[in-house]
């Protein structure tokens, strides 16, 4: 906390919080590394924002909770906007903590369909909340805060547990045995206990693993090229299918993806426009890309 007393102008405290984002942004040695740190700053001011040292103290908070969903490595002033969301997202937070309790999710599966002939190629599984009160909450609005909170963890065991039993029921009943593509968070595929959970949930419900694709965003694999790697070799290894989505948003490169043991590569239709057909500016050739349309 910096007290900062008989400010002339707000703007003065703003010229402050930069020096103190630039100070702590300086790199530093640690064991011969180089680190570099970033910091959130929620600015209050007296009187407008509270009259004692607990609302002002309450209300920087607040701001600085939004510096963070901003991005981080900046800062914010309270205002009463930010204290109604703040309140928002508290409840909804309160209420996501017992939404697996409670079984209020639920998934929804999106047939994947060859273009050509229609035929149905797999599936896709979706997450969806039916709040007991507000109705069904639309996925970016608290996949953000259980990626946050962690709470994402418990409910992605969850959601692999759930596709993999519903894959056996429907082979149980007659249905082809199709491959069934779950989203990965960031936080998810960083966890430390993935390829055990996975591996676990696979011999528990007696999944094919090939019928179990995991699919993440681009932006993972030029996030630790080394420790990606590693992780999606490891869940090669255990027999599911990997999938990119969204390819072609963030800055990863065509050539990239020979690093990586891809099964499926969603490309996204602004990458598809941009297409030439020049075969030296991929890295791969060009008919070895292969696309669905949903």
């Amino acid at each position: 906390m910096v007290l900062l007393p008989e400010l002339a102008d707000e703007k003065y405290a703003s010229v402050v919080a930069q020096k103190i984002l630039t100070a702590a942004s300086r790199p530093f040695t640690l064991m011969g590394q180089e680190f570099r740190v970033t910091a959130s700053i929620g600015i209050s001011t007296y009187p407008q924002d509270g009259l004692d040292e607990q609302t002002l103290t309450k209300n920087a908070d607040i701001a600085m909770y939004q510096a963070k969903a901003e991005g981080k490595n900046n800062f914010q002033f309270y205002s009463e906007k930010l204290n109604a969301n703040s309140l928002e997202r508290l409840g909804l937070e309160s209420s996501l903590r017992h939404a697996l309790e409670r079984h209020e999710f639920r998934l929804h599966y999106q047939a994947k369909r060859e273009i050509a002939g229609g035929r149905i190629t797999g599936m896709e599984a979706l997450l969806r909340w039916e709040h007991p009160d507000l109705g069904t909450i639309a996925p970016m609005q608290f996949i953000p805060l259980a990626e946050e909170t962690g709470l994402i963890i418990p409910i992605g065991k969850w959601v692999l547990k759930t596709v993999c039993l519903q894959s056996i029921e429907w082979q149980k009943q007659g249905l082809p045995a199709l491959s069934i593509a779950v989203n990965l968070t960031a936080r998810q595929f960083l966890d430390d206990h993935l390829l055990s959970d996975v591996s676990s949930i696979l011999a528990e419900t007696g999944m094919a693993p090939r019928l179990l694709e995991l699919e993440l965003h681009e932006g993972l694999l030029i996030h630790d090229v080394d420790n990606t790697l590693r992780i999606l070799t490891g869940l090669k290894a255990l027999g599911v299918r990997i999938a990119v989505d969204d390819f072609g948003t963030g800055y990863s490169s065509l050539a990239l993806l020979h690093r990586f043991p891809l099964d499926t590569i969603k490309i996204d239709r602004s990458l598809m426009r941009d297409f030439t057909g020049a075969e030296e500016d991929t890295g791969l050739a060009m008919p070895s890309l292969r696309w669905a349309s949903l």
